[in-house]
């Protein structure tokens, strides 16, 4: 490990929790509105995160001043939808967070808001990569723990 990283992560940190106070200070003053994409197109990004594309109604637990709907249960922003409405959903790193036990309904309730010529984008973690750090690491379990189940730092960060 640098040395310098003990100094300079809780620094990084700090700034880091410091603009998000900013950015959900914003928020609470300002509700961006949807975006107008070419033909009515509607894309839809489940759990952006810090990441706006504005060409998206984004969906977060998160307020970040790009945020177009707050939730704390993702799949329950998509009730502002109605069905066969969305020309896309994007969920990146968000299917793991969800219980295994629920992903049949959330999958089900996707599936009802996209068009017929909608499209589901997922990204999920790389299974491979992971079975690959794991055994280059030793076995050691708790080098996989992020990667595999993400992040969980903050309360909406997993589901049960």
């Amino acid at each position: 490990m640098n040395p310098f990283s003990k100094i300079f992560r809780p620094i990084k940190r700090r700034i880091n929790s410091l603009l998000e106070a900013q950015a959900f200070k914003k928020r609470a003053t300002s509700v961006p509105s949807y975006p107008i994409n070419k033909e009515g197109k509607v894309f839809i990004h489940l759990g952006c995160g810090e990441i706006n594309s504005p060409e998206f109604i984004n969906i977060d637990a998160r307020p970040y001043p790009h945020v177009h709907i707050i939730t704390d249960d993702l799949i329950a922003g998509l009730d502002n939808f109605s069905d066969n409405s969305a020309d896309l959903i994007y969920m990146s790193h968000i299917l793991e967070h969800i219980s295994h036990k629920k992903i049949a309904d959330v999958l089900k309730k996707i599936w009802r808001k996209l068009k017929t010529s909608g499209c589901l984008r997922v990204g999920v973690p790389d299974f491979d990569c992971i079975c690959a750090i794991y055994q280059d690491t030793d076995k050691i379990i708790k080098n996989i723990v992020m990667p595999l189940m993400g992040g969980q730092d903050y309360p909406y960060n997993f589901s049960l």
